[in-house]
């Protein structure tokens, strides 16, 4: 990412074996971006399938994320 302008290392000043990253305008803007787009995407699932719809698909996907994090395993979504 930071080869790609999204981030930036910087030397940590209180610790010189560590990097501290930042975004930078590129990676803000991005950021920015995949939220709008999850802002509509999850609106669109209400407006299709209805808001307890939209609730339990949030609510699996933020499952699947915290059950990697813990684990540190590898999720592949794959369709059913």
């Amino acid at each position: 990412m930071a080869a790609h302008g999204y981030l930036a290392r910087e030397d940590d000043p209180s610790d010189r074996r560590a990097k501290r990253l930042r975004l930078t305008p590129r990676g803000e803007a991005a950021l920015a971006a995949a939220r709008a787009f999850h802002r509509k995407f999850e609106a669109q699932v209400r407006a299709r399938s209805g808001a307890e719809a939209a609730r339990t698909l949030r609510e699996v996907l933020q499952r699947i994320v915290e059950d990697r994090e813990s684990t540190g395993a590898e999720v592949a979504l794959r369709p059913i």
